[in-house]
């Protein structure tokens, strides 16, 4: 393998982590390549583990590209618990602090 073969080091959950990740890698001057982002399109014919987007990089650049991926996976755990919304009982993501469903605010900020 060469420095300059590129290299699948993340399959990301869907296209926005993908862009996500992407911007994060290309400002740390990393250049990255998204495959299977296309394949979006095919939702309902093609099962939810083929649907993923792979970030490629090449491979003079992995050890850089990975810690970078390292710690967006490490703070991604550090992530606030969920919220069960008193006003209608939905669940929504503990960065927020109005419901997604009633828009009303949370109780616990």
């Amino acid at each position: 393998m060469t420095e300059l073969t590129r290299i699948c080091i993340y399959h990301a959950e869907n296209a926005i982590e993908a862009h996500l990740l992407e911007g994060l890698l290309k400002g740390e001057g990393i250049d990255v390549e998204l495959r299977g982002e296309l394949l979006g399109g095919a939702l309902g014919e093609l099962p939810p583990t083929e649907l993923s987007v792979d970030l490629w990089v090449y491979n003079i650049k992995r050890a850089a590209a990975e810690q970078v991926v390292h710690h967006y996976l490490s703070a991604k755990k550090q992530t606030l618990p969920q919220w069960l919304c008193r006003h209608c009982g939905e669940y929504n993501e503990g960065q927020f602090e109005i419901c997604w469903h009633c828009q009303k605010e949370s109780d616990e900020r």
